[in-house]
């Protein structure tokens, strides 16, 4: 099988894979925080997806994203498609660290309002807002999770030392 045809297929299978219908259905039942997101192995970063299969597949994957999101709000005055593409291509440049799983939270999120009332109006900078605080809360949510786990291994640290110590001078 020539490289070119490789490639189309491995395209289309992310495309099927990376649908926002079925993964926004299914992900609710394991992914419900950010916590969940982070933890999820079974979803790439939009930049592994990039480094896969380029630049051009990713971005037609999040336009999908997008277009799926503005026909699921039905407002009066949704993204046009150049807002679509555009919005697109700076997702994946500011938040290519998120993953899918965090794609499915977070506009699950939108379409339950979470994020806001969007005033029968959708457009790049109310996307890219709720994108940017998504984001704060989930590096809020790693850095504290880093933190834990650097106190959990001092304490244990501290208690074999203090292990060593006792065993030393018996």
């Amino acid at each position: 099988m020539n490289q070119k045809l490789t490639t189309e297929i491995s395209k289309g299978k992310l495309l099927k894979k990376y649908n926002p219908h079925s993964l926004m259905l299914s992900m609710p039942k394991t992914i419900k925080t950010i916590e969940d997101a982070i933890d999820d192995k079974t979803t790439g970063t939009l930049n592994s997806v990039q480094r896969e299969a380029g630049a051009n597949t990713i971005e037609a994957i999040l336009i999908g994203w997008l277009i799926h999101l503005n026909q699921l709000l039905d407002l009066k005055r949704p993204m046009t498609e150049q807002q679509i593409e555009y919005a697109a291509l700076m997702i994946v440049q500011d938040y290519g660290t998120l993953k899918f799983s965090d794609l499915s939270l977070l506009f699950n999120q939108i379409i339950k309002g979470q994020h806001g009332s969007f005033y029968e109006s959708l457009g790049i900078d109310k996307i890219m807002k709720i994108f940017q605080d998504y984001f704060d809360q989930r590096c809020e949510v790693g850095m504290n999770r880093s933190i834990s786990k650097n106190i959990e291994t001092k304490q244990g640290l501290a208690e074999v030392s203090t292990e060593r110590k006792s065993n030393k001078y018996q």
